[in-house]
């Protein structure tokens, strides 16, 4: 998909915020990455924004993208076990900010 460059910068909540990885300095139209198909089902169809995007453009690690990944996802794929997840991965994160990993 390729979007207008004017009309992109001026809407898009991650290029104001510096996160956009549009590429939007071409000169007229660029490839959007955000509307990319992802693999692994129809719950990844639709968001302006992909997961995958956010996590690459802030450059998080396993566990905070994973974070990411199930709170985004949670309304149109796995419901509360989607937060279980994310919450299981969000306290495992807290536990290695505390320097005591829990297994």
């Amino acid at each position: 998909m390729t979007v207008n460059v004017i009309e992109h910068t001026a809407t898009c909540f991650w290029h104001r915020g510096g996160f956009c990885t549009c590429g939007s300095d071409e000169e007229n139209t660029v490839k959007s990455p955000t509307r990319r198909e992802a693999p692994g089902g129809a719950h990844y169809d639709g968001p302006a924004v992909q997961p995958i995007d956010l996590i690459e453009a802030w450059n998080l690690d396993f566990l905070e993208g994973n974070v990411v990944k199930y709170v985004t996802r949670w309304r149109r794929k796995g419901g509360l076990e989607d937060l279980d997840k994310a919450a299981w991965y969000l306290e495992r994160l807290r536990a290695r900010s505390r320097n005591e990993v829990k297994t």
